[in-house]
């Protein structure tokens, strides 16, 4: 009695396995995050404020407690996951680099916008 209950739940959990991972009603999750190379419908994230990218502790470096970081300005974040160049998530927009001290308080500043003309992906 125990191998046939054993067995008839063996064949079902097998059964749900199978049918669950069939392709007639699935979900196509490239077209619900907007990635697949469509970018003009696709749900991109705008930022509101700068946003921090990268942030990196440089006293290994200078031997200071300083922070140097990346920040997004104005911009969007999108995912593009069809094989290419831009492949992965996308940073476009206009960044700025940030030496700041150890409370947060802006040393230096330099927009990368003054050097290059034009938004770039990161």
């Amino acid at each position: 009695m125990k191998r046939i209950t054993s067995t008839i739940i063996s064949v079902l959990i097998l059964i749900l396995l199978l049918s669950s991972c069939s392709s007639k009603n699935g979900v196509d999750i490239a077209s619900l995050n907007g990635s697949g190379g469509n970018k003009e419908g696709s749900p991109d994230i705008t930022i509101q404020s700068p946003m921090t990218l990268s942030n990196n502790y440089l006293i290994p470096i200078n031997r200071e407690h300083q922070y140097l970081r990346l920040k997004m300005v104005k911009g969007k974040y999108y995912e593009d996951w069809t094989p290419g160049a831009y492949m992965g998530t996308i940073w476009e927009g206009y960044f700025i680099i940030e030496l700041s001290d150890e409370s947060g308080n802006v040393i230096s500043q330099s927009e990368l916008s003054k050097i290059y003309k034009e938004p770039f992906d990161y």
